[in-house]
Parts: structure tokens; sequence; C-alpha cells
């Protein structure tokens, strides 16, 4: 009898692994989609809850269950088998599955940094600096990635590492930069002179974020010429800045990054190219969301969208029907699968129209965001807009690191309990803080430019 008991025990507690693997693919599939509302991700954060919950209620014989299954483990599986351990205090287990992930795949270490990110116990801190010291790059990108989301504070430590592949490296300057200590800026400088684009794209941000006035310098004179700058120069520029950015919307394979870049940088100038681009339908959704940064137009509207698809759902039939004549499955009642969503126009004539009847209410030369004359406000507003791309929402914080020197410990992959949480911060710094900006100036380093 005992052991039946136990075999069934085994059973429930592999069953909550798999589910909790379920959710957490989901939610990092959903996050990925551009018109997802991120809210929306609550209800399934909460399911994958309890499902942790429910292995800590297991005790000895669920943690028994989730150390043997690490080392096989599907990242979500990975995912709540560490949250167990960290929450059940196993620094043992921690260390074991910590040192067995420097060689594994992308997605299970991506899974640890995850995890790790929400439930590293404060008194592991210090482990994780240990460990700097001699990790090799996979682990170095993995404790990087922890520390610059935990804001631990190791900047000496991860100034001394010796970042031998562009991935650790990435990871440490986006590290650096969100710890808020002026002296990593000579750590930066250093990986600033790497060739590789991800690197220097991160290492730039962050010398902005750091107040930087001569990465400020470097940004407005690379963005002309290396469309990878482009991106810093919208959160540290002025409206000179438009004519740099406008240049990558006539060019495919920059526009749009452009398109978002100039919604961020908010001069009217950036308007009319951002309403040509609508006619590129590769592009017209990111250009519609530019404008929307830009002007606040409530162009919203109900569409059909199909679900995605894939083929291991399908039955034999179905995949036959989908390799030699692209027929996707139906419902029973012949209708294709998917629903309504609530979608940004990407239609030039609808924008086009909406802008004629609201021109008067914008002014040359202001800086605008969501309709509106720009203050720290306006990227609150736009970090908790429903339906705003991750993208969008991630540069939206750097940006207010950048241009107004607010520590916001802000990522738009956290859970969304934990955003809302540093959302209200953010919220009473706004209101702190308003009378120490004009509206509709551009800013870097709280100081006003142009």
């Amino acid at each position: 009898m005992a052991l039946t008991s136990r075999t069934f025990r085994i059973g429930l507690y592999l069953e909550h692994l798999d589910e909790a693997s379920f959710l957490y693919d989901q939610c990092r599939a959903l996050r990925k989609q551009a018109d997802f509302a991120w809210r929306s991700l609550l209800d399934f954060e909460d399911r994958l809850e309890a499902h942790i919950d429910a292995l800590m209620i297991g005790n000895t014989l669920a943690l028994e269950v989730c150390s043997k299954r690490v080392p096989e483990a599907e990242p979500g599986e990975l995912y709540a088998a560490v949250s167990v351990f960290c929450r059940a205090g196993l620094a043992q287990e921690f260390s074991r599955t910590l040192a067995g992930l420097e060689d594994a795949p992308p997605a299970r270490r991506r899974a640890l940094v995850d995890a790790l990110s929400r439930e590293l116990p404060a008194a592991w801190s210090g482990r994780i600096g240990a460990a700097l010291a001699q990790a090799a790059p996979p682990l170095l990108q993995i404790l990087a990635a922890i520390v610059a989301n935990r804001r631990i504070p190791l900047s000496r430590e991860l100034a001394a590492t010796h970042c031998a592949d562009s991935s650790a490296a990435t990871a440490v300057a986006r590290a650096l930069g969100r710890l808020n200590d002026p002296e990593a800026l000579t750590a930066l400088d250093a990986l600033a002179q790497r060739p590789e684009v991800a690197v220097r794209r991160e290492v730039l941000t962050a010398q902005l974020a750091l107040g930087s006035t001569e990465a400020a310098r470097t940004a407005n004179a690379l963005a002309p010429r290396e469309p990878w700058a482009g991106r810093a120069l919208a959160l540290s520029g002025d409206g000179a800045a438009c004519a740099a950015l406008t240049s990558g919307i006539e060019k495919p394979d920059q526009a749009r990054s452009a398109a978002i870049s100039l919604g961020l940088l908010g001069d009217l100038r950036g308007v009319r190219p951002l309403a040509r681009l609508l006619e590129d339908k590769a592009n017209a959704a990111w250009a519609a969301w530019g404008l929307y940064l830009i002007t606040g137009a409530p162009l919203f509207g109900q569409e059909f969208v199909p679900d995605a698809v894939h083929e291991d759902e399908m039955n034999e039939q179905e995949r036959h029907a989908w390799r030699e004549h692209g027929a996707v499955p139906q419902r029973g009642d012949g209708r294709t699968f998917g629903g309504e969503r609530s979608l940004l126009s990407t239609s030039g004539d609808v924008w086009n129209d909406w802008l004629r009847a609201n021109a008067a209410r914008f002014e040359a030369g202001r800086r605008y965001r969501l309709g509106e004359l720009v203050t720290p406000a306006s990227t609150l507003k736009t970090l908790l807009e429903p339906q705003m791309p991750d993208e969008i929402r991630q540069a939206a914080a750097d940006e207010i690191r950048i241009r107004y020197q607010c520590e916001l410990p802000f990522e738009s992959d956290m859970p969304v309990r934990q955003q809302l949480r540093v959302l209200r911060g953010l919220s009473r710094w706004t209101e702190q803080h308003a009378s120490s900006f004009e509206l509709g100036r551009w800013y870097f380093g709280g100081r006003p430019i142009g």
C-alpha cells in the first residue's frame, strides 16, 4: 500500500512539472506576440504558480522528483524545479543545477535565468559573486543576466570578468548598465572596443544609462551610418536626431527598428515618413505603433486573427492538406481556428484621415508621446498601455533611466504582478518629480537638451 501511494504521488508531481512546463512555454510564446495584451499573462502566471505551490506542498518526495528530473528536464520543468529549490532553500541543489548548465541549450539557460531572477534568495547573492570570478562564458552569461534582473550590487565583480564570447560580453554590459555605478564606465569603455554589434549596442545603452555625455555624442555620430545605434539615439537625442532615424525608414532591413525609434523620439517630423511606411505590408504594423507612440490616435478595431499553424498538432489528413495545398485545419463548422483581437489599424487611409483632422492639436518643435506633450509620466503611460509590444515597453524602461535618471528596476519580461508593483513605484516617482521637467522637452541625464 505504501509503494502504491508513493508511486501515485510521484506521478502527481511529474504531472505538476509537466503542466508547469506547458504554462511556462505558453507565457514565453504569448509575450512575443506584438498584439498580445501583456496583463492577460496574469492568468497563465497564476496557474503556473499554483503548480509550483503544489510541488512545495509535496515536501521531500516532490523535491526528490524535481532533483531527479533536472538533468533531462524541458525548459519549463527546469524553471519549476529551480523555483522549488530556491523556495526550499536547497543551496546544494541550486549549485549542482548551475554547474550542470554550462553546456546546456539556450532555452534551458533562459529558463534558469527566469527562475533565479524571480526566486533567488537574498542570502545566495554571495554565491553569485563568487561564481562570477571563475565562470566559463555560458555560465557567465547566466550569472550576469541574474545580476542585471535582480540589481545585485556586483559591478566590481562583473567588471573584473573576462568575456570570452559575445553573448557573455553582451550580458555583462547589460548588467553594468543597470547597477547605477559610474565606476563601471571604465569596464564598458573596454567592452566598446569589441567588434560585435550586439555587444556595442548594449554597451552604448549602458553608458547612456550611466549618464555618459561622451556616449550621447557617440550615438549621434554613429546613427547616420550604423543602424544599430539608432535606438540609442532615439532614447538620448533631441529633435535633430529625426533626420538620422528617418533615413532608416527607406531601407527594408532597417525600417522596423527605425519606425519604433521615430515613435520613441517623439518629433512630429517623423509622422509623415511613418505614414508612408504603412504602405509596406511587412512593416505596416510597426509603422502604426510608431505613429501611435507620437499621436496616441485611438485607431484600434476588432479583427479576426487565425491561430498559428503547428504541424505537430495536426492529424495525418490535416497535415497532408497543409503540405500539399496550404489548407489550414478548420473547426467542425468550417471556420478557421482563431479569434477576435483588438488591433491597431495599419490602413494608410484611416491614419491619414485622422492626422488631417487632428493636425491642429500638435505644435512643431515639441516632443510628443501618446498624443500629449512629453513628461516622465508619459513613459509610465507607455509602460501601462495594454497592448504595447514588449520591445517598445522595454525601450521605454531604458528611456526613463537615460532621459530622467530614474532608476527603475523594470524588465518587460517580469511576471505581471511584479511589473505592476514596480509601476506603482514609478507612479509615485513621477508625481514627486513632476515640477522638475518641462512639458514637451527632450532630456538627457535629467538635463534639458535641444
